[in-house]
């Protein structure tokens, strides 16, 4: 099996493993209006994605503008998306927790 081979396979095998991950389906806070909610959850999914945005965009100098989410092969910018994606999703939790609410898991 070639390097390439097995650096893909190693990713296939951590992204599957991370995918099985569960994310709570649903944010509460104890006190403040329900209605007010989304609001609170739309700052948070902002403010993650600028946070990872700003990381992309201060990144390495050889990437051209039209490269945002990884240079080079599709395995790299498949890559690169992923974990853009993970990233979001913890900024997202941390503001969320920061901000009082509680994940509840609707199962």
């Amino acid at each position: 099996m070639r390097p390439r081979d097995r650096l893909f396979a190693g990713v296939c095998v951590v992204m599957l493993g991370a995918g099985c991950a569960r994310e709570p389906s649903e944010w509460r806070h104890p006190s403040l209006p329900e209605d007010k909610w989304a609001d609170s959850a739309a700052t948070c999914r902002h403010w993650a994605e600028a946070e990872v945005d700003k990381g992309f965009r201060d990144g390495p100098v050889i990437a051209r503008p039209d490269d945002r989410y990884g240079a080079g092969s599709t395995l790299a910018r498949n890559v690169a998306r992923y974990e853009a994606a993970r990233d979001v999703r913890a900024l997202f939790a941390r503001c969320m927790r920061h901000k009082g609410f509680v994940p509840v898991d609707n199962d």
